[in-house]
């Protein structure tokens, strides 16, 4: 039985993470919400010649996600714990979904990145879940995405 901090409601994000090769993925559902953070940083390379000039290559624009989690149970922790020691901290990508439930359209993160993030590559090394409270086992833990590049060309 759930307790009430993991009973889904409409119009909170409740990410879901898929990974993994072969058939069946693996997938770590989020029974808490998060709080997503959107950003769009630009990739740029820049440099000081040797006549003292500054050049800058700018790439692309890149978009970027943070998840913040403020309450995490320990069974959820585990799932999130294999995941990133077993696929994402050796830089592979995954698919992350904002709202699993699909309850939140009409919001900005939403309607654009609910299904962006298909090739989510996560920024966050090490791994480094806070406990919440001491006389409870509930944690806080903060994840950062970035949408990687096609990987198969």
């Amino acid at each position: 039985m759930p307790s009430p901090l993991e009973t889904p409601r409409a119009g909170f994000f409740y990410p879901s993470i898929t990974f993994g090769t072969g058939s069946p993925l693996s997938v770590v559902n989020f029974t808490t919400p998060a709080n997503p953070l959107l950003s769009i940083a630009r990739v740029k390379g820049e440099n000081i010649s040797l006549s003292g000039f500054q050049e800058t290559l700018s790439v692309r624009l890149e978009s970027r996600i943070t998840l913040g989690f403020t309450i995490l149970s320990h069974d959820v922790l585990e799932d999130v714990r294999e995941w990133w020691e077993g696929w994402a901290s050796l830089g592979h990508q995954s698919v992350l979904v904002l709202d699993r439930f699909s309850t939140c359209s009409g919001m900005y993160e939403y309607d654009n990145y609910n299904t962006f993030f298909t090739r989510a590559h996560c920024l966050y090394n090490p791994f480094e879940p806070r406990r919440f409270t001491p006389s409870r086992e509930l944690w806080v833990l903060q994840l950062a995405f970035r949408q990687g590049q096609d990987e198969s060309a």
